[in-house]
């Protein structure tokens, strides 16, 4: 029914159709992890960021405390 050649030939393609589907998942898979690591990274800065933003406005606020309490220390000086 089939030749040799005509044999050959079917299972070229189906091996090139294989291979190509193989690559297309591959690449899809990729494209799908790499959106997903930028979108943890990007969540994972954001709230790194707001925890940095929180520390630097407690910071902010004794660092105000204590240049008030200088100047009180100051006025107590130049009082007495």
């Amino acid at each position: 029914m089939f030749n040799k050649g005509s044999k050959e030939q079917v299972f070229s393609r189906y091996n090139r159709s294989v291979l190509a589907v193989f690559i297309v998942i591959t690449l899809i898979a990729a494209a799908i992890s790499s959106y997903q690591y930028y979108s943890e990274l990007d969540s994972y800065t954001e709230q790194e960021l707001n925890a940095l933003t929180q520390q630097a406005k407690i910071l902010e606020n004794t660092l105000v405390l204590n240049v008030k309490s200088i100047d009180g220390l100051k006025k107590f000086a130049n009082y007495h």
